[in-house]
This record gives C-alpha cells, structure tokens and sequence, in this order.
C-alpha cells in the first residue's frame, strides 16, 4: 500500500523520456578543515532524484540482497525517514565514500515498489541501467573471521592469473564442449604449467590449504549468490567491484581466483588420494592421521555450485557481446532456467521474492529474450507466466524443455509440459542438459510450428514419432540423493541385474522375431554395460561425453564391487554391504553415471530395445520421439484414446524411425487432468 510519505518521495517519472531515478548517498564526514581533528561521522542520510537514461549522470549500480522484508530500519531520504530492510541500510553505511557524494542505481529505493506498473516498466530497462552504470559494486555483506582472508588470497593468486594471460586459457577450457577432449587436455597441461608453483604450494602446506578451501566454501555460500536478480547484475556489468566489509576485489582477479581453487583442490586430491586410499580400512596414526585429516576436510569441501553457474553465464554473456559466440558459449533463456533451476544432489538455490521472476529476471541476458517475445508483467499469475514461457521458448524449436518438465517438481496448477521453476528438485536428464548432450533422438529434423495450437493456454502441439511400447519394467533405480551408489551396494546389484536380464529377454525377442531396433550387434552386446549409464561417461572436471570402451572397464570394477550382493540376488550367500572403494577412475566415473541415472526404471520395448524411463513409467506407456528434440519422451494412452505426458525416456542409441509412423501430440486440459492427444496417423 502506498503511504503519504511514498507518495512524497517518489515524484512520477515521465516514461516516455526514459528517466529513472538515482540516489546521491552523502558522505562519512564533514570535509576537514584542520587534518588535525579526529572528524565526527554524519548519519547517514540519501537524496532521490529523477534522471534521464543516456544523460550526464554518473552512477555506480549496488548489486545485494534485500534480506528478510520484515526486518526494517528507518533511512533519511530526502528528508524523510523510510524503512529500508537492514542489509540495504548495512551496505549503504559500507560503500559511503568518507569526504565526497556518492551516486547510485538501487532497486529497492531507485523504483517505487508499491507501484505495479512502474516496476514493470522499469524492470524493462534494468539490463541498460547496469550495462550503462560506470561500475557495479557487488554487496556481499558483513565480514566473517576468514572474509577478509579469502578476498586478499583470492587478490593475490587470481593478480597473477590475469597478468600471465592465464584467464583466458582457463575461460577456453571452460567454453569447450563436452566431445573436444584433445584441445580440453592440451589446455588442461598448459594451465597447470602455469600455475604449478601455486600448486605446490598448496600441497606442501595442507594446513593452510584446507583453511582456506574451507574459508571459501563458507564464502561462496553466502546468500547472495542464491539471489536470482544479481544473476542479471552481474552477468551484463562490464565493470564489476566485489565487495565484503571493508575488503574489495575487482571481478577479474576474483573470477580468476576462483578458478584457481577449483582447481587446486582437484589438483591436491589427484595427488593425496594414493597415499590414502590404503588408509580407507585401517585406523590412521601420527602423520598419517593428520595427512588423512586433511584429505578428507579437503575431498569433501563442496563449492555451492550458484557463484560458478553466474560465472559460467556472464562469460557466455560476454562473449556474445563481443561477436565470439558458439554454440557451447550461448545464454538462451532455457539454457540460463536451466542453470539456475536443475540441480544435482543439492536442492535448488534460486531464490525470488517473486517467483514470477525466475522468469522476468533472466529475460535482459538471454540471447533469444527479444526474440521469445515475452514480457514482464507482475499483474499476471506465476503459473501463466510459467506456461507463457514455456510455450515460447517451446515453440522457438528449443522442444528439450519438456525434459525438464518432470513429476517430481511439477504443481498441480500448471500443464504436464511445462517445467516449474519454482521446485526444489529438477534434475538434470541422463546427466545432461540438452545443449550438452551427445545424443540427438530425432537426427537432423526441426521441429515444424504448426498454426492450429488451439486457443488455450494449456495445448501445445508437436509433431513427432511413435516409435513403441513399453512392455516390460525392472525396479525403480533410487540411490541416495547425497551419498549416491557408493553405499547402496545391493541396489547397484539389483540395478545392473535388472538390465542384464533385460537384455537376455531382448535377445530371445529377436531370436523369435529376427528384428533389431540395434543398429549393429555390437550395440546389442553392449547394451547391458551402457545401458545402466544412458552410455556417458565422466571425463576432465565435471565433464559428460558419449561413453567409450573405457566404461567397460569400470563395469567390470563396479561388478566386482558387488559380487556378493549380486550372489545374494542370485539365491547365493551374501556378506553384509559394504562401501564401494572408488580406487580407480573407471569405476568412479561409471558410479557417477549410475547416479545421475536415479529415479529411472529399466525397461523393454515392444520392439526389442532396453533403455531407461521415468520411475512413474508403466506397462503399455508409448514412445516418442518429437522433431527436433534430442531425447525420446514417454506419454500414456487413456481409455479415450488420448495421452498423458509422462517424461523424459532416456535409451542410449538412436531409434531406428523410418519403420516409425509419423504423429500429432496435442497437450489439452480434460476435465481438470492434463492429457495428450495422439491423432491417427495420416
């Protein structure tokens, strides 16, 4: 509600002229007249004014997180005392400049927030206000004990990465795709040449490196970095000062800092992990124990992954602003939802005031945000925004956002196409998100718009393939959200045994039938190796590509992991479970693969075909592949012969489509359930 004083405040903008407002902050002290004096501190106090976009106003754009609404104090503005929440009066005492005026761009005093429509209209132009503003000064709040530690440490490592021109080799290696392992590993030596004096460093004082990989952990999982609206603020700023306290660092030396622990603790691990994994079964003693203290504190140190996927989005954004844009290096508004929004075995930490802005924040760097022609607008539901979005960014040919559309995340008040951004848990498919994949389900077709898509906003039409049934199920594949397979060995077993048997059942089929859905009799052989792992494997730094002979090996590990679980399954004597050992890398990799399989069931097709589906699948569920999408997808016939979406269904090989009748998938409302009609095929 918009009170007398608001209304003093905030005089109307003239729109049409393109004005905003700033707000001169009024320094510490008073100018010195005798250096002599110690000075008094003046109140804080700020002034509001209107101002032209594009004119002479120098203005610095504050970047923070309001903190809890509820909690306000009083702030001087024009004379007026407001309530502001503390965090923003905490930050605005910080960033005063001690003896001159200060101007600045803030969201919550700059736009009147009781107002509707001028927040949507200036929210319009926030890309332009940061893009224009001489820098942006990034608020992450007060100091801890290690804060000031971690900036100057950050400073000092991430000072030498840019004047050696490493950054640039590290923001190559992260630009590359998934299948580029040649140029990943020459870049890979070369950055660890260059930073091997560091490295060592660190491995010679562990006390030291695990402080700070602790201190920076405890920084990086700050709020703000879970803030959906600074994604925007700080991927389209040019000039960025990260500030903590009294301590700042500019964004360079801070991104390239960052790189630098991440990869120094991989580097430490790499080196540590022989001289411990010996130490795993037995009690460690004097040195030993203090070194196995130490590896553990810093193997199991987890860097929240928000600040890496903002940093991984402003170099995108950087690089289609300077023309040197790849497809791995796009910032489409799927692409950046899905950063933001699918997770891994952490919840999700995109966190809005309004969840409508999960939508509307993101829409001022995204690449396609013109073209999607979405538009803020805070008068509409969060579902209609969510469905508005959905269906534009469906129809621009991006048809793998239904793959992030899953049941577990999914409210009741939106369409069983349209992914909610809102959940805590949306996982990434297979491992992967679609930009990312080596697969590609429908070849090279795209996706045809049709013009009958019907007046609701809950239909969508597709065209696509209906490639077969699901005839035959295993169990649900669930490991520990956390602690993965590595505990869980009589689920691996069963997992792996399920899909084995799956495989016998598919050989019998074509023996019957002398049909294959393989391409070749090596896939078929094949199958039961990768289909429990969607055929990927891990590679580099928390890299995925298309899985080669090496997954065989680490089958053969993870089965000999197993063995008496699997003899238990298998009617023999077992001994108790124990703990996978993840000695080797082959092994390691092809549990992470299993993992990211969770909450899949293995399955037969009609046809002949082993691969994964959701864990909600049923018998007689249909396959389908849509044009232009990368993965198949799993609808279900209802006794009136329409469809509800299931999910996503992973399998591991391309279909074989030309035995496959081409068909129309309409996603309509009946009453109150989401279905999904499939026509006759012409």
């Amino acid at each position: 509600m918009e009170t007398d004083s608001i209304k003093e405040l905030y005089a109307p903008l003239a729109l049409a002229a393109g004005q905003f407002r700033l707000i001169t902050v009024y320094p510490r002290f008073s100018p010195p007249k005798d250096t002599a004096q110690p000075h008094n501190e003046l109140p804080l106090r700020c002034d509001l004014y209107n101002a032209s976009r594009g004119g002479s106003d120098q203005y610095q754009a504050l970047s923070y997180t309001w903190g809890d609404a509820k909690d306000t104090v009083p702030l001087l503005v024009n004379g007026i005392e407001i309530p502001v929440t503390r965090n923003l009066r905490v930050a605005l005492d910080y960033i005063r400049d001690d003896y001159t005026n200060s101007t600045f761009w803030i969201d919550a005093l700059s736009i009147n927030q009781t107002d509707e429509g001028e927040k949507t209209e200036q929210v319009k132009h926030m890309k332009g206000i940061y893009v224009n503003a001489s820098s942006t000064r990034a608020w992450l709040g007060l100091p801890d004990n290690h804060s000031d530690d971690v900036i100057a440490e950050l400073d000092r490592v991430g000072k030498s990465i840019v004047s050696t021109g490493t950054l640039e080799l590290l923001i190559e290696l992260a630009s590359l795709s998934g299948e580029n392992t040649e140029l990943y590993q020459s870049l890979e030596t070369k950055i660890n040449d260059r930073l091997a004096g560091f490295f060592e460093m660190a491995l010679q004082d562990l006390a030291r490196t695990q402080s700070l990989i602790t201190a920076v952990q405890a920084f990086f999982s700050r709020e703000y970095w879970n803030r959906v609206w600074i994604l925007q603020e700080i991927v389209v700023s040019p000039n960025i000062r990260i500030q903590c306290g009294n301590s700042n660092i500019l964004f360079p030396n801070f991104y390239a800092g960052f790189f630098y622990v991440t990869m120094m603790k991989v580097y430490v691990i790499s080196k540590l992990s022989p001289q411990v994994t010996h130490l795993v079964e037995l009690p460690p003693r004097g040195d030993t124990k203090e070194l196995f203290v130490h590896f553990q504190a810093i193997a199991t140190a987890g860097f929240s992954p928000s600040a890496a996927k903002i940093f991984g989005m402003r170099r995108r954004y950087q690089l289609l602003s300077d023309n040197q844009s790849t497809p791995e290096t796009t910032n489409t508004l799927a692409q950046i939802l899905a950063r933001i929004c699918v997770t891994g075995a952490r919840k999700a930490s995109s966190h809005a005031t309004d969840d409508k802005d999960k939508i509307f924040a993101l829409l001022g760097m995204a690449s396609d945000g013109d073209s999607l022609g979405i538009v803020a607008n805070y008068s509409m539901s969060c579902s209609s925004a969510y469905i508005m979005a959905a269906r534009k960014i469906i129809m621009s040919g991006q048809v793998d956002l239904l793959s992030l559309s899953q049941l577990r995340s999914r409210s009741a008040d939106l369409p069983s196409w349209v992914p909610d951004w809102r959940a805590e848990w949306i996982l990434r498919p297979s491992g992967q998100l679609p930009w990312d994949t080596a697969f590609s389900a429908s070849g090279d077709s795209v996706l045809q718009v049709r013009a009958d898509v019907g007046t609701s906003p809950s239909q969508l039409t597709l065209n696509g393939y209906l490639v077969g049934r699901v005839e035959t199920l295993g169990k649900a594949w669930e490991p520990h959200l956390i602690d993965g397979c590595v505990k869980d060995t009589p689920g691996v077993a069963a997992y792996l045994l399920d899909v084995a048997n799956l495989c016998i059942l598919s050989d019998l089929k074509f023996r019957d039938t002398h049909f294959s859905i393989y391409t070749n009799n090596d896939h078929r052989r094949q199958a039961h190796i990768r289909v429990p792992i969607a055929d990927q494997e891990g590679y580099g730094i928390n890299s995925i590509r298309r899985a080669t002979q090496e997954c065989h090996q680490g089958y053969r590990e993870v089965l000999e992991a197993t063995k008496d679980s699997i003899d238990y399954l298998l009617g023999r004597e077992a001994a108790e479970p124990v703990k996978i050992p993840t000695n080797s890398n082959a092994k390691v990799s092809y549990l992470d693969m299993l993992g990211w399989q969770r909450d899949r069931k293995p399955f037969l097709a009609d046809n002949g075909y082993v691969g994964l589906a959701p864990s909600h699948v049923e018998k007689d569920d249909v396959i389908v592949i849509f044009l232009g999408g990368k993965f198949p997808y799993v609808l279900r016939e209802k006794e009136n012969g329409a469809f509800t979406f299931v999910e996503l269904q992973e399998e591991v090989k391309v279909l074989d489509r030309s035995r496959n009748a081409e068909c129309r998938v309409r996603q309509y409302e009946s009453e109150g359930t989401k279905m999904a009609h499939v026509p006759n095929p012409p």
